[in-house]
């Protein structure tokens, strides 16, 4: 005869088990101190966004056809690698049998130098130049107490660091991690003699500026001083439209000062603890 239903102990002492274990956990919101070192990126509107990626896009437009036409040494190697790595991925099991034409390598270039055109000269592109660049300007800002030992060599400005950056070109909703972005309104708020100007691009830019240049990566873009055309004329306007950084913790404070009270700006995290832990 099969037992009763509720002669299960087992069953029984499981569920008990399982509810204790549920009833130890509870959700709780706690208070901390969040970083006062956080700063906002100016904030552009949209309709400005678009119409600055499209000016820029048309800006890059012929150094993007010159890397096209007159590629460099180094391009033309890397470009052959990948070839040939993606055709020995491709090629079947008897190659002899099945491929009648034989892969060419196209013609060297000539050996006449073309020069590339003005905009080349006025920019800097990708995360690492234009990071080196903004680094090298605020260097030269910084007070002589702060300035680096006789003994220590600096790191070799780039070859045009004479002249400031004046907009930096972020494709900031394109890049992963985020925080390889975080820097620039640091280095940008630094530059106190020379006012850069920080513009966030819209979401898909860094695609767009990738398929003008012909380059793996285009996350950020530096220009210098610019060159005549309605177009850059209008993209000067654009950006000057966007607000300086203001980050006040770098703000240079006299003696005389008045001292300001700051809040504490505290924020709630919720997290899970048990109820039955004992506190130290």
């Amino acid at each position: 005869m099969p037992p009763a239903k509720g002669n299960a102990p087992g069953i029984a002492r499981t569920h008990s088990a399982q509810a204790t274990k549920k009833d130890q956990k509870r959700t709780v919101f706690k208070a901390v101190l969040d970083s006062p070192y956080n700063v906002t990126w100016p904030v552009i509107d949209p309709v400005d966004q678009e119409r600055i990626l499209e000016l820029l896009c048309s800006v890059l437009q012929p150094l993007g056809d010159h890397r096209v036409l007159h590629p460099n040494k180094t391009s033309q190697i890397n470009r052959r690698k990948r070839r040939r790595a993606s055709k020995c991925q491709n090629t079947p099991a008897n190659p002899a049998s099945t491929n009648d034409t034989m892969d060419v390598d196209p013609a060297p270039p000539s050996s006449k130098v073309v020069e590339p055109p003005k905009i080349a000269n006025h920019l800097t592109i990708g995360i690492n130049s234009t990071t080196r660049h903004l680094e090298s300007q605020a260097r030269r800002l910084l007070p002589s107490t702060l300035k680096l030992p006789a003994l220590t060599p600096p790191p070799p400005p780039p070859s045009s660091s004479d002249r400031q950056i004046n907009y930096v070109f972020a494709c900031r909703s394109d890049i992963t991690p985020p925080h390889l972005l975080s820097h620039l309104p640091i280095l940008t708020a630094l530059l106190t003699t020379h006012t850069t100007r920080l513009v966030s691009l819209p979401r898909g830019a860094e695609a767009r500026l990738v398929q003008i240049l012909g380059l793996r990566r285009v996350g950020v873009v530096g220009l210098m001083d610019s060159v005549d055309g309605e177009e850059m004329e209008e993209l000067v306007r654009l950006c000057e439209k966007v607000h300086p950084m203001d980050v006040p913790w770098l703000k240079a404070g006299g003696v005389t000062k008045e001292v300001e009270y700051v809040q504490a700006n505290l924020k709630m995290v919720e997290t899970v603890v048990s109820s039955g832990k004992h506190r130290s």
